[in-house]
Parts: C-alpha cells; sequence; structure tokens
C-alpha cells in the first residue's frame, strides 16, 4: 500500500533486532516488542515518508 499511494520508503526490515547498525532511536524495545521477542517472534519496521 505504501508504494501504491506514492510514498517513498526509507527502510524496511522483517527482523529488526536481528539488523548490525540500526538507528539509536530504534534500539528503545517496547513493552510488546519485548514480549513478541520473549516468544521468539520477529519486530518487522517500516519506515517511509508521506
Amino acid at each position: 500500500m505504501v508504494k501504491t499511494e506514492g510514498y517513498h520508503v526509507i527502510t524496511a526490515t522483517d527482523n529488526l533486532y536481528a539488523q548490525n547498525n540500526i538507528n539509536i532511536d530504534l534500539e528503545i524495545k517496547t513493552t510488546y516488542e519485548k514480549k513478541f521477542l520473549q516468544q521468539g517472534m520477529n519486530i518487522c519496521y517500516l519506515g517511509f515518508n508521506v
């Protein structure tokens, strides 16, 4: 949907915390991210400009 609407994708990943050099702002884990990570789930991230 992001591309079909003409937005510019800055970054996209299906496993955020497996990345070696992520933005320092993205290193902060939310309560839900911590819960999902404990369950073995990956955290997906999509950054884009409107």
